[in-house]
């Protein structure tokens, strides 16, 4: 009885959730991750500022992973090139501890975000 009410709930959640918002999903946590680490650098907190590093470039790793060449290659090629700036800026910003590095990658996801939103109609 517990093991079908978990596979509805499951089939539910799995029906009703279309892949851009997913992407809304994983773009959000990477804005806050982002803004996180700033913070952490910005206070010199070294361990915070590496959980949420390593945790944006998992992000990060994941939305190229998911990048379908096939379908939209030029789309692709763009975005792949996006992320590994964002990747770069990361890199660096952990590196050097500079928080503005931190602000240029979040810019660039934040048009990503922005744009992904629109796209798919979930602005307000």
């Amino acid at each position: 009885m517990l093991y079908r009410r978990a596979a509805a709930a499951y089939q539910k959640v799995h029906m009703e959730t279309s892949p851009a918002r997913i992407l809304d999903g994983l773009l959000d946590r990477l804005l806050r991750d982002l803004e996180d680490a700033r913070v952490a650098i910005e206070g010199r907190d070294i361990k915070g500022k590496s959980q949420h590093v390593d945790h944006a470039l998992r992000i990060i790793g994941e939305l190229v992973a998911a990048l379908d060449f096939r379908q939209a290659p030029e789309l692709c090629h763009q975005l792949s090139n996006l992320y590994g700036f964002v990747e770069e800026c990361l890199l660096e910003a952990s590196l050097r501890l500079d928080p503005r590095r931190i602000g240029e990658a979040k810019r660039v996801v934040e048009l990503i975000h922005e744009s992904n939103r629109e796209a798919a109609g979930l602005t307000s």
